[in-house]
């Protein structure tokens, strides 16, 4: 398994930078060389997202966009 998808798993909430859009639309991220895909058409390359990993496989990962005032409400409690 790689190395980066040891480091994760579902659930996990992760802040990313987006570097690059699919064809379909999807916001693409890279941590070495493990790829997110974030599965929301509101992303914009070059910002920052804190988002929900949902699914992982081997080499990648799917994440979807997690509301601001949710991640500040889990990690203040």
């Amino acid at each position: 398994m790689n190395e980066a998808s040891e480091e994760f798993s579902e659930g996990d909430l992760v802040k990313v930078n987006v570097s690059a859009k699919s064809p379909s639309g999807e916001g693409i991220c890279r941590i070495g060389n493990f790829i997110i895909f974030i599965k929301s058409p509101n992303t914009r390359v070059g910002n920052s997202y804190s988002v929900k990993i949902t699914k992982i496989y081997r080499t990648f990962a799917y994440a979807e966009l997690v509301d601001i005032s949710s991640v500040k409400s889990i990690y203040e409690s």
